[in-house]
């Protein structure tokens, strides 16, 4: 059965040296996803000799060579039919196996809506994506970040609400702006 999330791997051409390596960790790190990869580049096509990659390119037909990384997610967001995806990017790489279980229930947890004053949009699955302060959730394995924190969510590994993502993003965006 396929996971009800799909995954993004955000980059740009001039990052294109990093594909290779990450799709081979990514391979052997997480060999049996069921999970659709998406990558996402600006003209480059990519044929990943690993596993199967679907490429998103972003700039082709644009008119110009390159547009924002706001720009181009948003681009790629619009076209996918999935409610949730797991944002990475191509220097995200995996040292360890993934528990994909656990990433299809923090999957399910955001497509229910869940806990205390709003829907959950943003799943951080590092330690380190936000600096609190933190609050317990009904769900043993997930804390909230509380609403004035600075940093609310990061562009770091995690699973979005994809709607709630592209409410966020501007198209004029850099990934250190957002």
């Amino acid at each position: 059965m396929s996971p009800d999330f799909t995954i993004i791997v955000s980059s740009c051409d001039a990052y294109s040296d990093c594909w290779d390596p990450f799709f081979k960790l990514f391979a052997s790190y997480w060999p049996n996803t069921l999970a659709q990869v998406v990558l996402i580049t600006d003209e480059k096509d990519y044929q990943c000799p690993y596993m199967e990659v679907k490429v998103f390119r972003a700039a082709v037909g644009q008119g110009c060579r390159r547009q924002t990384w706001g720009w181009n997610l948003m681009r790629c967001l619009e076209s996918l039919n999935t409610d949730v995806i797991l944002y990475l990017q191509e220097d995200f790489f995996l040292t360890a196996p993934v528990d994909e279980d656990m990433i299809k229930e923090f999957a399910g947890y955001i497509s229910k809506m869940s806990w205390t004053h709003q829907s959950t949009m943003h799943i951080g699955l590092c330690a380190r994506s936000s600096h609190g302060p933190f609050h317990l959730t009904e769900y043993p394995l997930l804390w909230e970040v509380d609403r004035k924190a600075r940093y609310r969510f990061s562009l770091q590994p995690g699973l979005w609400k994809r709607e709630a993502l592209l409410k966020y993003l501007k198209p004029l965006d850099t990934a250190w702006d957002f």
